[in-house]
């Protein structure tokens, strides 16, 4: 039982959160290159100095997709929201039988 390798497991000693490493196996080493002027102020920031430049680039790649992502669903609703003349179709006719609260 013990021998086989799917009962293994690894223990960790969680003494400080800044002593787990940022990265794990299923990452990918990629080259970007940064003037020096940008380098040199992305080193001097606080949150690179205490987890390092990967896990800060990381994490902005991160927010950046994301936000991508939710501009493009906020795209798509006012595209399908744009023209206004109905719900279409299969709702022709409701609109008129809305009761709206007064304000």
């Amino acid at each position: 039982m013990y021998g086989n390798p799917s009962y293994r497991c690894t223990m960790f000693l969680l003494l400080d959160s800044t002593s787990l490493p940022t990265y794990n196996t299923n990452m990918k080493a990629v080259q970007v290159l940064f003037n020096q002027t940008l380098l040199e102020k992305l080193d001097a920031d606080e949150d690179v100095i205490r987890e390092g430049r990967s896990a800060v680039l990381r994490r902005i790649v991160s927010a950046y997709v994301e936000q991508k992502h939710e501009a493009d669903i906020d795209a798509q609703y006012r595209k399908g929201y744009a023209d206004g003349t109905s719900l279409g179709p299969e709702f022709e006719g409701w609109e008129d039988e809305a009761a709206w609260p007064r304000e």
